[in-house]
């Protein structure tokens, strides 16, 4: 985990109990992927808290303990530290593909700009939301008030640069983000690693 760096990806295969268990399932059944959650690696994040050191996940989840920055219990957009990560998700199979891109594209002044777009921002549950993910059709695409996870990575990784800035990341899935993704723009010199680092 020490390799780990700003902007690579961790991808989950879902919860193995409790209540998520059937949410994740849920996940992978309508997207026809055996991924069902996506969050971004992020290294010391002091552009936040300059006392946040270590290693975060940026996601937009449930993971039932105080965020970080602030102690809230969310349903939504937050940072989680890497070890309550693998914790809660136990038993789960879970792969990292790393960013191949400009490091500077990761900088802090662009990484507080989209914190300050999607601190606190709820998980978004709306059925039709859902219903255009599947249906890959957005007549609103784009949306900043409410982020699932997927649309939280391409919200970041648009805002960075790294996909291109037509991307509507509010119908994007966490499948998109894995070898058999076929959904991402990528601007040229950025793209994901080839191969999937197994890791649970």
């Amino acid at each position: 985990m020490d390799n780990l760096k700003t902007g690579d990806l961790m991808l989950f295969c879902g919860h193995t109990d409790g209540w998520m268990q059937y949410f994740s399932d849920m996940i992978k059944y309508a997207t026809h992927s055996n991924y069902s959650h996506v969050g971004m690696v992020i290294k010391d994040p002091h552009f936040i808290d300059p006392a946040l050191k270590g290693t975060y996940l940026w996601e937009s989840s449930w993971e039932g303990k105080a965020d970080p920055q602030d102690g809230k219990i969310k349903l939504g957009v937050q940072i989680t530290p890497i070890d309550e990560v693998l914790t809660n998700f136990k038993g789960s199979k879970i792969i990292i593909r790393t960013v191949e891109c400009d490091p500077t594209l990761f900088s802090e002044e662009n990484l507080k700009k989209i914190h300050e777009v999607v601190y606190d921002k709820p998980y978004d549950l709306y059925p039709k939301d859902w219903i255009e993910a599947l249906l890959q059709r957005d007549p609103n695409p784009q949306k900043i008030n409410r982020f699932w996870c997927s649309a939280l990575v391409g919200y970041i990784y648009t805002q960075c640069g790294v996909l291109k800035n037509t991307t509507d990341w509010s119908i994007s899935r966490p499948s998109d983000f894995s070898l058999d993704g076929e959904n991402l723009n990528f601007n040229e010199g950025c793209s994901l690693s080839k191969t999937e680092t197994r890791i649970a």
